[in-house]
Parts: C-alpha cells; structure tokens; sequence
C-alpha cells in the first residue's frame, strides 16, 4: 500500500520557502533604503563640492573667495 503523495517534494517546499524568504527581505531591505534616501537631509540631487588649490590648501571655490578677500582686506599681511 502506498501512501498518498502531496505533489511537491520536500525539497521543492524548502525551494520555494526559501525563495519567498528572500524576496521577502530584499524587498524590506529595498523600501528601508528607499526611506532613509528620502529622510536625509542632503539627498542625491547634490553633485561633488568642486575644491580649488589655495597656497597648497584644498579648499570648496567659497572658503577661496572668502579667503582671498581676507587677504585683500589687510595689505601687509604676510602670506
């Protein structure tokens, strides 16, 4: 006498099981990443900082021009 059978095996139930597992948690793992995008306060949106070289400084093109005017404000200063 045998034994009625479901259809699947148990290594197609585990398959399956697994499978829905894991695009169970990539998709949390998706909508989290997406939020905390979202949420931040400086979003993709902004390029790079463009830098410029001042007396071997790296320094963003706005701390060169408040620089230079500092240096233009005091003419004897020494540089």
């Amino acid at each position: 006498m045998t034994t009625p059978t479901s259809g699947l095996s148990r290594r197609a139930l585990f398959g399956i099981g697994g499978s829905t597992l894991l695009v169970a948690s990539a998709a949390t793992a998706w909508r989290w990443r997406t939020s905390r995008v979202e949420a931040s306060p400086r979003g993709r949106t902004d390029g790079p900082i463009p830098y410029a070289d001042h007396e071997g400084w790296m320094v963003s093109l706005a701390e060169k021009r408040a620089l230079q005017a500092r240096s233009a404000d005091s003419p004897g200063a020494a540089r």
